[in-house]
């Protein structure tokens, strides 16, 4: 009888032995690690945050630009703004002989159409000028001042104020005119000088050149602003609503763009 005891306690023991070396009973007694891991982060919120959607890069179309590069009727030529060689440019003859940039042509008829209909009959001196015709005219006007005594890097300095070097000329663009009437050519020929303000002609552009979209370019008193000497008889293309703006407020086409 106490064998039988003993056998049955040695099985117990056995049993109970082998029932804690059980995978299944160790994950139930120490709890599963990989399930507590889970069930943490599923409780707390993530320390993670999501990434901020960036705004997709401004395409060339909607970069920022300046009014001159978004309106070619508004290109800004001078010394501290030299237009490019490669600048292209759309011409269409006016009048005979003269070209103007096709896509005004129109307008500058219509001016001379509208003075001649007023007893103005304007006469064009210049339009558009290529790089070399305005390399020949500055060249010729510093030679003239050397002759006149000047020293040669003053001569280039007074040349400037009178005749744009190539590229720095509105003449280069085809938006620019030298104009003048058949009574101030018959004074003094093509000789462009202030005396123009006094004619008739001088105050009709003056009160009407800016319904067709030109503006005197060069001021009485504007030359700190401009670079350039006054010019009665130089007149610049910016189509109709920038012209007329600009002439009522007296101002330049540097002041009007902001330089």
């Amino acid at each position: 009888m106490k064998k039988i005891w003993l056998v049955g306690l040695v099985v117990l023991l056995i049993a109970a032995a082998l029932l804690l070396m059980s995978p299944t009973f160790s994950k139930i007694w120490q709890g599963n690690p990989e399930e507590s891991n889970e069930s943490s982060q599923e409780a707390q919120p993530s320390s993670k945050e999501e990434p901020l959607e960036e705004e997709p890069p401004l395409s060339s179309s909607e970069a920022a630009v300046t009014p001159q590069e978004e309106d070619w009727r508004l290109v800004l030529v001078s010394r501290e703004h030299p237009l490019s060689e490669e600048y292209p440019v759309q011409l269409q003859e006016v009048e005979e002989d003269f070209l103007f940039d096709e896509r005004a042509a129109k307008d500058l008829e219509d001016m001379l159409g509208a003075a001649w209909q007023d007893g103005i009959e304007l006469r064009l001196i210049s339009t558009y000028r290529s790089f070399a015709r305005s390399e020949e005219l500055f060249t010729g006007k510093v030679e003239a001042l050397l002759e006149s005594g000047l020293e040669y890097e003053e001569a280039v300095r007074e040349a400037q104020r009178w005749i744009a070097p190539p590229g720095t000329s509105e003449h280069n663009t085809g938006l620019a005119l030298d104009v003048v009437d058949n009574e101030y050519y018959e004074d003094y020929g093509g000789y462009l000088n202030t005396p123009f303000s006094r004619y008739p002609a001088y105050r009709w552009l003056i009160e009407n050149a800016a319904d067709f979209g030109f503006i005197l370019r060069y001021p009485k008193d504007k030359e700190a602003v401009t670079g350039i000497t006054y010019e009665p008889w130089h007149y610049r293309y910016v189509g109709r609503e920038h012209a007329k703006e600009i002439m009522e407020r007296g101002i330049t086409l540097e002041e009007y763009l902001g330089f």
